[in-house]
């Protein structure tokens, strides 16, 4: 067992020396960081990867088809990347802590678009630095910067999230490689604001070819197909987790898609990918829409299926956060809860790439990553000023703060189309402040091996909701195979229990994936690394968090860090096994015992002590408290909430 009252997570900082106010301070992120082993991986996926668009290329000459954001073949079918384009910072009350002095000054944020990089002379960014070479510019490259750092000097309208930071920016077609680089040097978020195309695909024509919705998906092409790659842990997805894993502080934010709305219509054009002839859609011949086949449940794209990323879908901030038409729907073919969060994504202005002051409106998941991966990069700066230089959070940190202060949307608890809620940037930095404080929100971050479960205890007068939400960075799994593989990909599963000393355990939020529309529910979650426990009504008493491996960890340290956030506890407490305490002096800290505490002992003067206990506290002969010491002593009774 390990007690903690608060526990202070690291590191970060920027990592090229040269950049333009960059942070200096690397060391800590660096010392848990496994860069020889990303330099190694990003080279290997850097052969892979070229050799592999190399192959693809070649084919789409063959075949007739388009070679622009070709990647690579998936069992002779193409694997396109693709943008997910179709009041942000307000609805997710970001702004707030604009107010309170967060712009990202001195921060550096990593961009990754599909096609090209943002206009880097245009008057809403500050330093944008284009690392791979390349001189294409896109409006959605250049939107997706905006909504991530734009500083709003000449267009207040379109200010980013974190408006005083600097870009890094990239062309997605060697993502993987460069993302390791980066991560290897201490790069601590980024954003992916593209996919793939997998399912149906609109061509707006080109090539000799008319527009139309091509099928993308896979074959039969008939109306059994259905792709098997949404939702699929793809060989992408793995990727991102090896990357993520061995770079712990290093937050990987992935659009969750828009492909909920790509259903042709009755007559339209359709046709087997660009060859062949159009036809005219019929649902009794042809595969159904990706947003019809399955009731707008899987249709996530399979790289924003990884486990150690933050998914994030879009609503409708200008309509009451309503759901979007577009916005991909989990979950994984696993089961796990994608996507993680949501934000708003229809309607945005930003930045475009027509000239230095082009601006214009846009919707998509790609519109609703940056505004979350740009809040996030505010909450890691609220981190540092509040606990020191060079002290971030760890990524796993991070996603369960972001998660843990999520405005919840769509049905009680997480979701299959909302996730775990909406980004509340100004509740989580709440919670840091709490956390800062030593009251209201307590943040742990450490490690749990099979032979050692942790738990922590608490003492809740059962008036405040008790909410706790632990998060990891899994070992990446193996890429599945075949559609709607049901397969686990979690590698290491960690349990979170909540126990009322003497009475009932508390189990996880779960979904039911044959059930996707349905409402969640209690039980063991052995699918995801994010679980969650919430006590609206429970009764005053002393609290047991337990985080236990089930089964065995497989990791280098035979061992799996974890982190965990708990709000609304009376007190954080050593448990004392039985009511008796006598016995010499006692040293400082909060005691508590289910039931009642007696003591004997003696509070030295430079001590303070809290007891807490939930029917009788008794002083009995023999306990003193020296001039200048510290005593209190608390009943737990749900009658005085008010």
């Amino acid at each position: 067992m390990k007690y903690y009252t608060i526990f202070i997570a690291c590191i970060f900082s920027s990592f090229i020396s040269n950049q333009l106010n960059a942070q200096v301070d690397k060391s800590k992120i660096l010392e848990v960081t496994q860069s020889n082993q990303l330099m190694t991986f990003a080279a290997e996926k850097r052969i892979t990867a070229n050799k592999e668009r190399s192959e693809a290329i070649e084919w789409a000459i063959r075949n007739g088809r388009e070679t622009k954001n070709l990647k690579r073949l998936v069992n002779g079918i193409p694997l396109y990347i693709k943008d997910f384009n179709s009041a942000a910072a307000a609805t997710t009350n970001t702004d707030d802590v604009h107010n309170l002095g967060l712009t990202g000054q001195n921060f550096s944020i990593g961009i990754w678009e599909a096609g090209g990089v943002p206009r880097v002379s245009h008057e809403n960014f500050n330093t944008v630095t284009v690392l791979d070479g390349t001189t294409q510019t896109t409006n959605h490259a250049s939107h997706v910067a905006g909504t991530l750092a734009g500083n709003g000097s000449n267009n207040s309208t379109a200010k980013g999230m974190a408006p005083s930071a600097n870009l890094r920016a990239y062309n997605a077609v060697n993502d993987i490689s460069e993302m390791a680089t980066e991560a290897s040097n201490g790069m601590l978020v980024s954003n992916h604001s593209y996919g793939f195309d997998l399912g149906w695909r609109f061509n707006p024509g080109g090539l000799g070819n008319p527009s139309g919705w091509d099928w993308d998906g896979s074959t039969p092409y008939s109306s059994a197909g259905q792709s098997p790659w949404f939702g699929q842990y793809l060989q992408e997805a793995v990727d991102y987790d090896v990357v993520a894993y061995n770079a712990p502080f290093y937050s990987i934010f992935v659009a969750a898609g828009n492909d909920r709305n790509n259903n042709p219509s009755v007559g339209s054009n359709v046709r087997n990918g660009n060859t062949g002839t159009y036809t005219p859609y019929n649902p009794s011949i042809h595969p159904g829409g990706d947003g019809i086949i399955d009731n707008g449940f899987d249709c996530l794209p399979g790289d924003a299926s990884a486990k150690n990323v933050i998914a994030v879908g879009a609503i409708d901030g200008n309509s009451g956060n309503a759901m979007t038409t577009f916005s991909s729907w989990g979950g994984t073919d696993d089961g796990r809860i994608k996507p993680d969060i949501v934000a708003p994504g229809r309607g945005l202005l930003s930045s475009g790439s027509a000239s230095n002051s082009h601006y214009y409106v846009s919707s998509g998941t790609s519109m609703s990553s940056p505004t979350v991966a740009g809040s996030a990069l505010l909450l890691q700066e609220y981190y540092e000023d509040l606990f020191g230089t060079g002290n971030f959070m760890r990524s796993a940190t991070l996603k369960a703060l972001i998660i843990h202060t999520a405005t919840d949307l769509g049905n009680v608890g997480p979701d299959y189309a909302f996730g775990w809620g909406m980004m509340n940037t100004k509740k989580a930095y709440d919670a840091l402040t709490e956390s800062s404080n030593g009251e209201g929100t307590t943040i742990i971050t450490s490690s749990v091996s099979n032979a050692s479960p942790d738990t922590y205890y608490i003492a809740s007068n059962g008036c405040n909701e008790l909410r706790s939400t632990l998060a990891y960075t899994d070992v990446q799994g193996v890429p599945q195979t075949g559609l709607d593989n049901a397969t686990s990909v979690l590698v290491n599963d960690l349990d979170l229990r909540v126990i009322e000393l003497g009475g009932v355990t508390n189990f996880p939020w779960i979904l039911n994936p044959a059930n996707p529309n349905g409402s969640a529910f209690s039980g063991d979650n052995d699918r995801d690394n994010v679980e969650q426990i919430i006590l609206n009504s429970h009764n005053a008493g002393v609290y047991s968090f337990n985080i236990e491996a089930e089964g065995t960890i497989n990791s280098p340290t035979n061992s799996q860090n974890y982190s965990l956030l708990v709000s609304g506890a009376e007190e954080y407490c050593n448990l004392l096994p039985f009511p008796n305490h006598s016995g010499g002096a006692l040293s400082s800290g909060s005691y508590c015992h289910p039931l009642q505490i007696r003591s004997q002992r003696t509070i030295a003067a430079t001590e303070s002590v809290t007891y807490t206990a939930k029917n009788e506290i008794k002083l009995e002969p023999g306990f003193r408290a020296v001039c200048g010491s510290k005593f209190s002593a608390k009943l737990l009774h749900a009658s005085n909430c008010n």
